[in-house]
């Protein structure tokens, strides 16, 4: 009887530490399953921080497509319900500028169709254009993918044209792509900037305005 108990007592002990063993390994196996997983969390980045970049890249991306001509990637960044407003100038016209859709800005590309865009300064005529005379002139006018300064929500090109964009805009961010003068006997006048204005729809950026800007009289 003795015996026996003996055998019961170390197979006791044996499952037990088994038991421990066993609850140990899964303990440890858990906690680098969590250390593993923290590590692999990154910082938290700020809103701002990540909407800056995310508005300064669709910027560089939308210019190339300009750059290239490439009419249709640029339309893919308009906003789906609320199109595209262009404005020649600083001043922006809510009812003499024209706003247009994904669809009808390229309709009009296809059929050349000539528009009144607003009127020119100083002249006060017309700017009648079909659409890739209009960008020709008051939107890629410059090389703003490489030789311009770009800022977020800050004008830098200044002129003495009222610069309505924080009216119109208030509920958006703009993208301002800075090239300053380079002609010397101009005394810096030769300065052109386009501002791209963007308003969020269901998370997400969308191209609302394009603004150009130079200096009038």
């Amino acid at each position: 009887m003795k015996i026996h108990i003996q055998k019961n007592t170390l197979s006791v002990i044996f499952t037990t530490l088994i038991i421990m063993s066993v609850l140990a390994a899964c303990n440890t196996g858990n906690q680098k399953a969590d250390d593993n997983s923290s590590a692999q969390i990154p910082n938290e980045i700020p809103a701002t921080t990540s909407n800056d970049t995310l508005l300064f890249e669709l910027t560089d991306q939308l210019l190339l497509a300009m750059e290239a001509k490439d009419y249709k990637k640029v339309s893919s960044f308009f906003h789906p319900v609320h199109g595209v407003r262009f404005s020649p100038y600083a001043n922006i016209d809510t009812l003499a500028n024209i706003t247009l859709t994904k669809e009808s800005f390229i309709e009009h590309l296809k059929k050349q169709t000539k528009m009144s865009w607003g009127s020119f300064n100083g002249s006060g005529e017309d700017i009648f254009m079909t659409v890739e005379q209009y960008f020709n002139r008051f939107v890629y006018n410059a090389n703003y993918l490489k030789e311009s300064q770009k800022s977020l929500n800050k004008i830098i090109g200044k002129g003495n044209t009222l610069n309505n964009i924080g009216i119109i805009y208030k509920d958006c961010d703009f993208i301002e792509c800075y090239i300053p003068g380079f002609d010397k006997n101009l005394d810096g006048m030769d300065w052109c900037s386009l501002r791209l204005v963007y308003k969020k729809y269901q998370g997400q950026y969308f191209l609302a305005g394009l603004v150009h800007d130079q200096w009038t009289i």
